[in-house]
């Protein structure tokens, strides 16, 4: 316990360290802000969220809605949304060592938040307003409950469920977590109960509504896009070899960073 209060201590601490002056925010954070800002003051209300980048799709607007609690509260002040954001990140930590906890042993947990916490790469992640800032602890929660819905907890399932909906309105990225709680629930847990494939799935499509009541109100517009981006899509003329092997040399790098940061040391980079 020790530990894992210094963790969450030193958490707070550096990502907190001077914020007003490293909080970083671009063109990519101030256009979520905007949207957000049509809810908050001119009271527009929109059944869709944010593009999928690279599509002429959209997300959910769920994102938006949860933004719009703090802009409201700060008179729409971006510093003070991103200081809630980045409170909840550091929740990231919490919830693994509760993982770690479940799988391994209290001090294994303890350990876990304690890297992830003083983790140079994910203090700079964690100082932004941005989409994605939530995706470590949205995940994190998601692989949770999933591991107390394997030991029979079918409430855990419920609210796995409804965080991947909202997930889904963050970051279209997170939809491989969507498709990992899929394989899960199919060959996770034998006999395979429909009843929780159901849950799962209903649950899913309820927090989408909004985008069928969007393309009901626009002629299909979202329907065509996503037949437009079926049958041609940028990155077709790429080998799936050369794609594969870029991927998977950028998982690398990346998992190289959550351990150490190498020069030239370049914020907007390294972000």
């Amino acid at each position: 316990y020790l530990i894992l209060l210094f963790a969450l201590a030193l958490g707070m601490f550096l990502r907190f360290y001077h914020f007003r002056d490293w909080f970083f925010f671009e063109v990519d954070e101030e256009h979520y802000a905007f949207m957000t800002r049509m809810i908050t003051v001119d009271r527009h209300f929109p059944l869709i969220g944010g593009p999928i980048s690279g599509t002429k799709l959209y997300m959910a607007p769920w994102f938006l809605y949860f933004n719009a609690i703090w802009f409201w509260l700060s008179r729409n002040s971006v510093l003070f949304g991103g200081a809630v954001i980045t409170t909840i990140s550091l929740m990231t930590s919490y919830v693994l060592y509760l993982i770690g906890k479940k799988i391994f042993s209290k001090k294994v947990g303890a350990l876990a938040a304690l890297l992830y916490s003083s983790s140079f790469l994910m203090v700079l992640f964690d100082r932004h307003y941005w989409n994605i800032t939530l995706a470590p602890f949205l995940s994190a929660l998601i692989f949770l409950g999933l591991l107390y819905w394997r030991d029979g907890s079918r409430k855990w399932l419920i609210i796995l469920s409804l965080v991947m909906g909202f997930a889904l309105s963050t970051t279209f990225s997170l939809f491989a977590v969507f498709l990992f709680i899929l394989i899960v629930i199919l060959f996770g847990k034998k006999p395979v109960i429909k009843k929780d494939l159901f849950i799962f799935l209903g649950i899913i499509i309820l927090c989408h509504l909004t985008l069928i009541l969007f393309d009901l109100r626009h002629d299909w517009w979202l329907t065509k896009a996503f037949l437009e981006f079926l049958t041609i899509h940028p990155y077709s003329s790429v080998p799936i070899l050369s794609r594969i092997i870029h991927t998977g040399g950028l998982m690398l790098m990346e998992l190289g960073k959550s351990l150490a940061i190498t020069t030239p040391l370049d914020v907007s980079n390294e972000i």
